[in-house]
């Protein structure tokens, strides 16, 4: 379950309903670090780590 949740927060989310979301909350966000690394790192980094942890849990 968290595999799809981390693909589809980074694949099917678009990223406008994303940045609206977000600026909702704290409207000077699109300018800040957090949003130039954020879409790259839902879509490759999340996803890798969270089959790093299922696939050690299955093994351990």
């Amino acid at each position: 379950m968290s595999l799809c949740i981390t693909i589809y927060a980074g694949w099917v989310w678009q990223r406008n309903k994303v940045l609206a979301e977000l600026k909702s909350g704290c409207p000077e966000l699109e300018q800040g670090l957090f949003w130039k690394v954020w879409p790259w790192y839902v879509r490759f980094v999340c996803p890798v780590l969270v089959l790093v942890v299922i696939i050690q849990s299955i093994a351990g």
